[in-house]
């Protein structure tokens, strides 16, 4: 037998009891490794590593309760690692189907993932067969083009698409709980007038899963007054980019007297090539824009913007928009961003840090 082939044998007959006695430590080594390599060298998101940091953790806790032994040196830890790595990708694909808007998957992975809903047979639906597919709108007998939502609670799983050519009316005290990823998509009008007493609320069904947005296409003015919004995200339904709980695309709105709080998409409220008029709104906990016009005109008038993580207001585009008497406040100490006026908008509007006497 070759000298050094024989020293090896002894070596690792030598090195077996430690590793034997130390395995559970030669696993954990081995994954920080891996976990670190998958970081460096395949730039693997942060929270994904955290997630499966974290697992890892868990499965050691199992073992250890239930006693395991990794006395083999070699076929224990792998088969720790393979079980590990299992029970994780089982977990994320569980995740990945039920959370359909995507805000748990992308928070887990730093991946993100929208919706994407392909729905365009039914813009142009006759409205009886709306309202067959819609059982919870109703017609006004008078105006055969409109629609009503009477007051109630509504649990919605599936997006509603209503068809163009009508008008919509949501009456005060509608609470519309969505499931997972599920919007309310319109190319009419839509009148959502609540009051101070009775608010329009939209929601998610679990807050834990949000739901997708609001969105108004293409249509002639529409109100949102005294509504709430929380615990949307956005969407892509028809090819067309919904980043707001709220998005406006080619449609004017007035938009008074609503709260958006709590919101996991790109903005709290969306505008694209349309007249509006945001007064006296509250937009808090939106996870980057309060405010995104990308083009338009109109009014941004008497807002508090509170703890917004990027801008509370940001302007861009061929926009004339008058921005006056609003209030921004968040750890940057109020941020806005416009591609023009950006001097004036300091000028005419109210800035502090988060915690500074915000409502």
């Amino acid at each position: 037998m070759d000298p050094a082939a024989g020293e090896a044998i002894i070596s690792a007959r030598s090195l077996a009891p430690f590793l034997r006695g130390n395995s559970l430590f030669a696993v954990i080594v081995l994954v920080v490794l891996a976990l670190a390599a998958a970081r460096i060298i395949g730039h693997v998101p942060e929270p994904l590593l955290a997630t499966a940091g974290l697992s890892f953790l868990g499965w050691m806790v199992v073992l250890r309760a239930w006693r395991r032994d990794l006395a083999s040196p070699f076929t224990r830890p792998v088969q720790v690692v393979v079980a590990w790595l299992t029970f994780t990708a089982l977990a994320l694909g569980v995740i990945y189907r039920i959370d359909r808007g995507g805000w748990l998957w992308s928070a887990l992975t730093g991946y993100e993932r929208y919706i994407t809903e392909n729905l365009a047979d039914r813009i142009d639906l006759p409205i009886a067969a709306f309202l067959e597919l819609y059982p919870m709108f109703s017609a006004d007998p008078e105006t055969p083009s409109r629609i009503v939502l009477k007051r109630d609670a509504y649990e919605i799983s599936e997006s509603i698409v209503i068809p163009a050519g009508l008008s919509v009316s949501i009456e005060p005290g509608t609470v519309m709980r969505f499931g997972p990823g599920a919007s309310l998509i319109s190319y009419s009008p839509i009148a959502a007038t609540g009051t101070a007493e009775q608010p329009i609320v939209f929601t998610a069904r679990n807050r834990w899963l949000k739901w997708g947005c609001v969105a108004v296409l293409d249509a002639p003015g529409s109100v949102f007054e005294h509504v709430w919004f929380e615990h949307a995200r956005s969407g892509v339904v028809n090819g067309v980019n919904l980043p707001g709980s709220l998005s406006v695309i080619r449609s004017d709105a007035d938009i008074a007297h609503s709260r958006f709080s709590k919101l996991f998409g790109k903005d709290a409220l969306y505008v694209q090539a349309a007249q509006v008029s945001i007064r006296d709104n509250v937009f808090e906990d939106a996870i980057k824009d309060g405010v995104d016009m990308d083009g338009g005109s109109g009014q941004i008038v008497g807002n508090s913007f509170i703890d917004c993580g990027d801008e509370g207001i940001d302007l861009s585009g061929d926009y004339d928009v008058e921005v006056v008497n609003n209030r921004i406040t968040d750890a940057g100490g109020g941020r806005v961003a416009a591609e023009a006026g950006l001097e004036a908008i300091r000028a005419r509007n109210t800035f502090g840090y988060r915690g500074a006497g915000d409502g």
